[in-house]
């Protein structure tokens, strides 16, 4: 098979050089594998994939190699560009730092489609530090500043809590039982004053304050000032 000047130029090639279909096609073969790394080298530098990703990216380019994607994926793991065990402890890392339960783990992580021994190893360590990690991220959240009832800021504590992964029956038995240093006394004050421009009926005022979620004595306590 004698080359046009294209392809010589393409597979940079020398002039007048004649070679045969199979050589001619694991040239494009090769061509094509580099070609492919180049792109997948292009997304890795934007952000990390995870095996199955780069596998799907892959899968995307419709010609007659496929089997080629997995010569691409074997040189990215090679090469150390693609490494799943790397990928989910950064990620576990990450969404430790961020303090999340195992439930936005679980979500988190299913979308990287990991193989699924490693990801029981991970969860395990997920589920082993659960208890420590929900008290660290209740104290945190405790500090915040609050305003409301002192049955209505546990309950926002408990749904922030809740909406970082964490067990709701967990959650609540912890926000139940803890001993939260708050004084609902100021809000209460401001939500009297509020209601009193508008409603004067004692009664009417104390039981929408008693809505609130406020303490009947500290009600009292407040309306009798």
């Amino acid at each position: 098979m004698i080359l046009e000047n294209d392809v010589i130029d393409e597979y940079d090639l020398e002039e007048d050089r004649i070679v045969s279909m199979s050589e001619m096609s694991k040239l494009k073969e090769n061509d094509l594998i580099q070609k492919r790394i180049s792109k997948c080298l292009t997304k890795l530098v934007q952000q990390d994939y995870s095996i199955a990703q780069m596998r799907e990216y892959l899968e995307q380019f419709d010609d007659s190699y496929p089997e080629l994607n997995q010569e691409v994926i074997k040189y990215l793991e090679t090469k150390g560009f693609l490494d799943d065990e790397r990928f989910i402890y950064e990620l576990l890392e990450r969404y430790q730092r961020k303090g999340y339960g195992k439930y936005r783990f679980e979500k988190n992580l299913g979308k990287y489609q990991f193989n699924q021994e490693l990801l029981d190893v991970v969860m395990e360590i997920v589920y082993v530090n659960q208890a420590e990690n929900l008290l660290i991220q209740y104290d945190e959240i405790s500090k915040r500043k609050f305003e409301g009832s002192l049955i209505s800021v546990k309950t926002k504590i408990a749904q922030r809590l809740i909406r970082l992964g964490f067990e709701a029956s967990r959650v609540n038995e912890l926000v139940l039982n803890a001993h939260l240093e708050y004084d609902e006394s100021i809000s209460l004050r401001k939500d009297f004053k509020k209601i009193s421009q508008k409603e004067t009926d004692p009664f009417k005022i104390q039981q929408k304050l008693r809505q609130k979620g406020y303490l009947m004595e500290n009600i009292k306590q407040v309306m009798g000032d």
